[in-house]
């Protein structure tokens, strides 16, 4: 920045030169303007009924006072001049003051009023993007929820409270709606099952072989779910001790793991379907 050092001993010369050099200096910051664009209100000017305070205002590279006043349609920049005596006798214009008010003149002299706008200044711009990061956040947020939101139908298993469960979630316990799910497992649908249906439960054939009592020998082994277990002297003739029998034993475990029921392996869970409804007509249980 051009500065000027008056504190000097020896008398400073004071001239025209130095205070022109002094009007250079301070006419720079007419370009801060620049940050707030062309025909932008600095400050003031606020609209009070049909009349317009005074303010400031940039226009065309300068930063002008506003003088405010009964609202029109256009503005204007407007000179006024001062005028001091001289040394030499003469009296000559020496201070002159730039301003804008409303009013009209030729075209090029003449700016519309409603072309120029209010700015803010940093600490609300810096708030206000604070508070559209934050509403677009939420907005990313709830579009995010929106994309999660479950469709009427939507099941879906785990560990629930079931007296506390999320708005339009109900027990599949044959209830409000729901298919009664209880000790029942959910299996992907194949091309040759409806969607929605229900399955019995079966169990896979299980086979075995054994040999039946001969003359004079003791049978061929079994095997499969049978199990021979013995022999017994069938005596078919009287007197006979050639005669033998085998006591078969039929145990499903020798081939399958087995237990009081039909099931696959499992894990004890909850299945609970979206219906979209804000009440039900039972305990959720």
């Amino acid at each position: 920045m051009n500065k000027i050092n008056f504190n000097q001993t020896g008398g400073f010369p004071l001239s025209t030169n130095i205070l022109d050099a002094m009007q250079s200096a301070y006419a720079i910051f007419n370009q801060l303007g620049s940050l707030a664009g062309n025909k932008a209100i600095i400050s003031g000017c606020e609209q009070l009924g049909n009349t317009v305070a005074d303010g400031v205002i940039f226009l065309n590279g300068e930063i002008l006072p506003f003088k405010g006043g009964a609202i029109g349609s256009s503005i204007i920049i407007k000179e006024e001049s001062e005028s001091r005596v001289f040394e030499d006798g003469a009296t000559k214009p020496v201070i002159f003051k730039k301003y804008a008010t409303f009013g009209s003149s030729t075209p090029d002299k003449t700016f519309v009023w409603a072309d120029f706008k209010p700015i803010k200044n940093l600490i609300s711009l810096a708030q206000e993007k604070a508070e559209k990061t934050a509403l677009k956040t939420a907005e990313d947020k709830i579009a995010e929820l929106e994309k999660q939101k479950p469709i009427i139908g939507e099941i879906k298993q785990g560990i629930f409270d079931l007296d506390n469960l999320p708005e339009g979630w109900f027990h599949c316990n044959g209830q409000n709606g729901t298919p009664d799910l209880r000790g029942y497992f959910l299996r992907g649908k194949t091309d040759e099952r409806a969607l929605g249906s229900f399955q019995e439960d079966a169990q896979q054939k299980i086979t075995g072989n054994f040999a039946i009592t001969n003359r004079n020998n003791r049978g061929g082994d079994a095997d499969g779910a049978f199990e021979r277990i013995g022999y017994y002297n069938a005596q078919l003739k009287s007197g006979g001790s050639d005669e033998w029998g085998q006591k078969i034993n039929f145990d499903s475990s020798r081939q399958v793991r087995t237990a009081e029921e039909n099931r696959p392996k499992n894990y004890a869970v909850q299945f609970i379907m979206y219906l979209g409804k804000k009440t039900k007509n039972d305990g959720n249980r």
